[in-house]
């Protein structure tokens, strides 16, 4: 549905109203313009009428000084005569120029006058006319807006209620499809139904069935668990009193002075040749070695041996910046000294504050006799199938 809109012709009252105030403007541009022109003229007439006035004036002193000058030969009465009879004419001729400039003056003050006075009525009724025209116009755009929403709102509820009847012949459609898929799917429902209650209840005797076995093994492998453990354990004991598998302890102790820092450890003299110390980071760390060998003769051709290798190492956090370079190390019966200067105060810079590292829980760790045997076991696997 379209809306027409109000007709643009040349005809039509609104047209004609913007027309006549165009044309009104137009005439008020004109006469503006005739004015200015005038006033123009006028300037130019009064200054034409002075100028005429000045040359005749410098004519007449022209004529008036070559008489006075002829004049002045015949005596100085002549020469009053004249000048009482140029005096006269000047008076004369500045009263006719006077009158003619004041008349004309007045002709156009009066042409100003009567032609703003007629542009000023055209104007008023250019105005009356645009307004008539344009009441009409509005008069005439109100009917037509009335008689187009009186169509609309009938055309309107035609429309609702041909909707109203199609949405109402869908509905009816959709129910009865909606009651045969309804239908369809109760049917589908209860063959569904029937089908997975008899794979679950094979299903359910199947799993029973693996189970019971899984419970077997399991109870059979529980019990050979339980005695690898007891024999691991018990070898487990034994090696703890084993002073082989013992922490050494160096009974170190770390001592900072003004100028250094001195560790001290107990180190045995037959091992001190084997004792080392480094710096890393900010870390002062001594380590070392061990080995003994040993081998006994049973009986000849029959003997037995061991031969035994440990290392260790011990690490202490300093404080201050040191000169790794001048680190000495000393023995003292069987003790070790190890001294490790400090550098020099204007050197140090504070470390970077270190991020602690997440705690980790691991399980502890058992020596490689206690490992149990990997033992392979055909474990039936469960698996639940999606019942179609």
């Amino acid at each position: 549905m379209s809306i027409s809109s109000p007709s643009n012709s040349d005809d039509s009252p609104l047209f004609k109203a913007y027309s006549a105030e165009r044309e009104a403007s137009r005439r008020i541009e004109s006469a503006g313009q005739s004015v200015k022109d005038a006033q123009t003229a006028a300037q130019l007439s009064l200054e034409r009428v002075q100028d005429t006035f000045e040359k005749q004036n410098a004519a007449e002193s022209a004529r008036n000084q070559l008489a006075l000058q002829n004049q002045q030969l015949k005596g100085y009465e002549q020469v009053r005569d004249l000048q009482r009879s140029q005096q006269t004419d000047l008076r004369r001729l500045r009263t006719s120029g006077e009158k003619e400039l004041s008349q004309l003056s007045d002709y156009y003050t009066k042409s100003k006058i009567n032609l703003e006075q007629s542009s000023r009525q055209q104007l008023d009724q250019a105005q009356r006319q645009s307004q008539i025209a344009l009441d009409e116009t509005q008069k005439k755009n109100t009917t037509d807006l009335e008689n187009f929403k009186t169509q609309s709102r009938f055309e309107l509820q035609n429309e609702i209620e041909k909707s109203e009847e199609l949405l109402k012949q869908q509905k009816e459609a959709q129910l009865k499809e909606y009651d045969k898929l309804k239908n369809n799917l109760e049917l589908n429902s209860s063959l569904s139904k029937n089908r997975f209650d008899e794979k679950l209840n094979n299903t359910i005797q199947q799993h029973k069935q693996l189970l019971d076995d899984i419970e077997t093994r399991a109870s059979e492998q529980v019990r050979e668990i339980r005695e690898n453990t007891s024999k691991q354990l018990s070898n487990y004991a034994n090696r703890l009193e084993d002073p082989f598998y013992k922490l050494i302890n160096l009974q170190a102790e770390l001592n900072e002075t003004s100028n250094a820092f001195i560790l001290t450890a107990q180190i045995p003299e037959h091992e001190q040749e084997h004792i080392s110390t480094s710096i890393k980071g900010d870390n002062l760390i001594i380590s070392g070695y061990r080995r003994n060998e040993e081998t006994q003769e049973i009986e000849p051709g029959h003997s037995q041996g061991t031969s035994t290798f440990q290392t260790f190492h011990e690490s202490f956090p300093l404080s201050w910046p040191v000169d790794e370079n001048r680190l000495t190390k000393e023995f003292a019966g069987n003790q070790v000294i190890i001294r490790v200067p400090k550098k020099n105060q204007y050197a140090f810079k504070t470390p970077p504050p270190k991020t602690p590292e997440k705690l980790k829980v691991e399980h502890p760790h058992l020596p490689a006799a206690l490992t149990a045997p990997v033992q392979s076991h055909n474990i039936p696997t469960l698996e639940l199938k999606t019942l179609e």
